[in-house]
């Protein structure tokens, strides 16, 4: 069974194994996440060139021998120092090797092609700034995690993202100004509507 929980990942650093189209939308969210992403592959996707100065690129294969300790000594690279690892090769074997060996070293693995092996997944997410909506199926059903976000979408508006910092400003207000955790609570009920108001669902 899978737990759902959500990372904070600014400034952690991140290790991606692979450069492929798979491994791009792994990275693309770790740097949108703030996290300070090592990529390892001989080669990357044109999408990724483009934004090179978002990650630190280290341009080559990994062998089976740079994983059989906690530090690889060819690369300057030490396991331990990584706070999550997604493995992204285009060999199932190689990422099988990947994570049994680099589990040692690091807790958070995501294997792409091997959910089994994976202690985590990326959800599929509807972004609208401080508020985040992840759907997961566990890794058994993406493309259903990607069409109950897309309906979602539909559903959660971009007005949410203006509405969500004005109810933080709110709160932060009311803790500094009002003492009374149980009227703190009570004027937040009442200000707090769903849906949005003064998008088209809240007012229909």
């Amino acid at each position: 069974m899978s737990s759902p929980f959500v990372l904070q990942l600014k400034n952690r650093r991140c290790l991606v194994i692979g450069g492929g189209t798979v491994a791009e939308r792994k990275i693309n969210h770790l740097v949108t996440e703030g996290a300070a992403v090592t990529v390892v592959s001989p080669d990357l996707t044109e999408g990724l060139r483009q934004h090179r100065e978002n990650i630190d690129y280290v341009q080559t294969a990994l062998a089976e021998s740079d994983v059989n300790q906690e530090s690889c000594p060819r690369l300057n690279l030490q396991w331990r120092d990584f706070f999550l690892v997604v493995i992204a090769t285009d060999s199932f074997q190689l990422n099988e090797t990947f994570a049994k060996k680099l589990g040692q070293f690091i807790s958070l693995i995501n294997v792409v092609d091997n959910q089994e092996l994976s202690t985590f997944f990326f959800p599929s997410v509807v972004d609208r700034g401080l508020l985040k909506i992840a759907v997961t199926t566990s890794g058994a059903s993406p493309i259903l995690a990607k069409k109950i976000k897309k309906h979602l979408l539909h559903s959660i508006g971009p007005e949410y993202r203006e509405y969500v910092e004005q109810l933080e400003i709110i709160r932060k207000l009311l803790h500094e100004n009002e003492p009374n955790a149980r009227k703190r609570r009570a004027l937040l009920e009442a200000i707090t509507h769903f849906p949005a108001p003064h998008s088209d669902k809240g007012n229909r």
